[in-house]
């Protein structure tokens, strides 16, 4: 009897088959928290030699129980995992780079604490600060090493290029968390002649000023200007991409020639003197019409003709008038016709100009009636082909339906 028997299957997966799927998926899960954790070990290392340390670190039972159940602290081992794992045994550096990242990390996460400012500390009244426990914030951490550790997250940024000695020298570290927006903005944002904070948050009101002027219903041209400005903040920060000059370019261009108004309502106070430079009309999509259950008859040669059927739905109040269609891609000659009965009882067929589908009224083309005929085909249409045809209606946008090839 199988040890994995009481488990409930379904369908053609085995018991063992299910029980390593949900095995790989949380292991799975484990190299990718890791990854979260260690963004710079992932690119010191790449992602192949970086994936099986932490696959090895995952098979550790003790890394796992370790944890008290939370997944967050599932990597607070990983370091110590990093001075014995053989492909990281020559880099000495490693394991106190991870330590740095892991107490970022924490820092990150730990919970808002209430924090005194050393001005305020200063002027308490000293005989009640007997009265005041002071707890060192969760989210601060102090950190040694002999390694230069902060060269070696410049180079993963790119930020320095150069080699970097790694001598045995003491160095001190404070980790803590901060006001990421703010942080964040004064990092990116330094422009020449602006103070980080007035940079941060001008640049911020200029980006949010850009949406708010489309909701308004405001110009569209106006709208590109905090775009623009943006764009030139961050120019002036990063020259050496000149890639956003490109973007400059576009918004300019948009500026200068793009549509004046961004909805209709706000076309109503326009000046009739603006007609003379108004765009030529352009013919209306068609989304009231349905056009289904297009076929064609299967041809013996690309000399033979064919024919091809389908189903017309017109939902609106106004007629809709066919006036053509085309197949380029697999007849020369595409027209409209309709097969007729004489007085002599004679099946005959005639070309006509437009097919009329009356409001509210569903049609078929269909064989002995009205259909679109195929000359001087291009190629043999088998059965099951697939190939689309055009359908021209008078003063709207043609309709491109789908026509498989039918044995009839």
């Amino acid at each position: 009897m199988d040890d994995l028997d009481f488990i409930k299957t379904t369908g053609n997966v085995s018991n063992t088959e299910r029980l390593l799927v949900h095995r790989y998926t949380i292991l799975e899960n484990f190299v990718n928290r890791l990854k979260i954790n260690y963004p710079g070990i992932w690119k010191l290392l790449g992602e192949t030699c970086a994936r099986g340390a932490a696959l090895a670190y995952s098979h550790k039972l003790n890394n796992i129980t370790s944890r008290g159940g939370e997944v967050n602290k599932f990597g607070a081992n990983f370091a110590v995992h990093l001075e014995s794992f053989p492909s990281t045994l020559e880099l000495t550096y490693l394991p106190d780079f991870a330590r740095l990242e892991w107490l970022r990390s924490v820092s990150a996460e730990a919970k808002n604490e209430i924090t005194i400012a050393p001005d305020k500390l200063a002027k308490m009244n000293p005989d009640k600060l007997e009265k005041y426990q002071l707890i060192f914030n969760s989210s601060v951490f102090f950190m040694k090493s002999t390694f230069p550790l902060m060269q070696i997250q410049d180079l993963i940024n790119d930020k320095n290029s150069s080699e970097i000695m790694l001598s045995r020298e003491s160095s001190y570290f404070i980790v803590y968390s901060f006001d990421s927006t703010i942080y964040l903005f004064e990092y990116e944002y330094k422009v020449p002649l602006i103070s980080p904070e007035i940079a941060a948050y001008l640049a911020t009101t200029i980006e949010l000023s850009m949406p708010s002027f489309l909701v308004l219903g405001l110009f569209s041209r106006l709208a590109c200007l905090p775009l623009i400005a943006m764009t030139l903040v961050i120019q002036l920060t990063y020259l050496e991409l000149p890639e956003h000059l490109y973007w400059l370019f576009l918004l300019s261009t948009v500026l200068l020639y793009g549509p004046a108004q961004a909805t209709e309502q706000s076309t109503t106070n326009v000046s009739t003197t603006n007609s003379a430079v108004s765009a030529a009309p352009t013919p209306e999509i068609i989304k009231e019409v349905r056009i289904t259950d297009s076929w064609a008859r299967k041809s013996i040669s690309p000399n033979n003709n064919s024919a091809a059927y389908m189903k017309i739905s017109n939902p609106t109040d106004k007629d809709i008038v066919i006036i053509g269609a085309s197949a380029s891609e697999t007849a020369n000659n595409v027209e409209l016709h309709k097969s007729f009965v004489d007085e002599k009882g004679v099946s005959r067929m005639t070309s006509i100009d437009k097919i009329v589908v009356p409001a509210k009224t569903d049609i078929e083309l269909a064989p002995g009636a009205i259909h679109v005929m195929l000359f001087d085909l291009k190629k043999s249409l088998n059965t099951g082909d697939k190939f689309n045809i055009e359908v021209k209606i008078e003063g709207k946008t043609p309709i491109v339906v789908q026509t498989e090839v039918k044995y009839y």
